[in-house]
């Protein structure tokens, strides 16, 4: 399952704002349980699919579009959370550096549990 990384979760308005920029998240530590996509919807095409494609840096643009998806790898959950860390770049204003915790749902462990 993709998880969207949403402008709740990410959010640098106030940076874009004050900038009048588009702020752009360089990844120097990717995620180790799965990967960051960017999600390609195909105009005038009749089915509704999505190609996913691996990136290593994404705007807040994406971010307000919904277009930035972790995607988790395909073997066995060992971890309920993941992690990336980033650089944050914007126009006139010295580079952040920034952590971004992805909790994954771990839906078989619920089983039992009261």
């Amino acid at each position: 399952s993709h998880v969207a990384i949403t402008r709740s979760s990410l959010d640098v308005s106030e940076l874009a704002q004050i900038t009048n920029d588009n702020p752009q998240f360089i990844i120097i530590n990717p995620p180790q349980h799965g990967s960051l996509m960017r999600r390609h919807r195909q105009r005038r095409q009749v089915t509704p699919d999505n190609t996913f494609q691996p990136v290593s840096n994404f705007t807040f643009e994406d971010i307000v579009y919904t277009k930035i998806y972790y995607v988790p790898n395909n073997q066995e959950k060992t971890s309920d959370s993941d992690q990336f860390t980033y650089i944050l770049k914007a126009k006139g204003v010295p580079p952040a550096r920034g952590e971004f915790l992805i909790q994954l749902d771990t839906l078989d462990s619920n089983n039992g549990n009261a």
